[in-house]
C-alpha cells in the first residue's frame, strides 16, 4: 500500500481547484457540466476532480483544514462565471460565422443582379429586385424586439 504526504495530496486538490475555477474540468462528468453551464464548487466536485477523497478536506477535523477553507470560501458560483463566459465566446464565433454566410450571400445575389442588368433586363423589373434586396436587408439588420 502506498503511502503519500498531504502536501501531494493537498497539491492536488488545488491543482483541482484552479481547474475548476478556470471552467476546464478533467473528469468527462464534470466536463459534462461545465458545458451545460451548471458547475459549482464544492467538495464532491474538488474530490471528483481531484481524484482524492473528501475525507481529506471535506469534514470540520479534516487533515487539510486550508484546502477545506478555501473551498468553502468558493462554494459560489464562481466556475459558473467562467462557463457562461466560454458560452458567450462560443456563441458569439457562431455569430460571427452566420454574418459572414450571410455577406457571402449578399456579395452572389448581388452580382446576379449587376449580371442580370448587363443582360439587358429593363429598368423597372431591376429597380423592383434592387427594392427588394434592401427591403430584406434592412429587416435582417434591424434587433428583434425581447419579450
Amino acid at each position: 500500500m502506498r503511502t503519500e504526504t498531504l502536501e501531494a495530496v493537498g497539491a492536488d486538490i488545488d491543482a483541482a481547484i484552479d481547474r475548476l475555477l478556470k471552467g476546464t474540468p478533467t473528469n468527462p462528468k464534470l466536463i459534462e457540466i461545465a458545458l451545460a453551464g451548471k458547475l459549482h464548487i464544492n467538495a464532491s466536485t474538488v474530490s471528483l476532480e481531484s481524484g482524492r477523497s473528501r475525507t481529506y478536506f471535506g469534514y470540520k477535523d479534516c487533515p487539510l483544514p486550508d484546502r477545506r477553507r478555501r473551498i468553502l470560501e468558493l462554494r459560489t458560483s464562481s466556475a459558473r462565471v467562467v462557463a457562461y463566459k466560454e458560452l458567450v465566446r462560443r456563441l458569439l464565433a457562431q455569430i460571427e460565422e452566420l454574418e459572414c454566410t450571410i455577406r457571402v450571400k449578399d456579395t452572389a445575389l448581388a452580382a446576379m443582379i449587376v449580371a442580370s442588368a448587363q443582360n439587358g433586363m429593363p429598368g423597372k423589373e431591376l429597380s423592383d429586385e434592387m427594392l427588394d434586396y434592401r427591403r430584406n436587408r434592412e429587416i435582417r439588420r434591424s434587433k428583434p424586439k425581447l419579450p
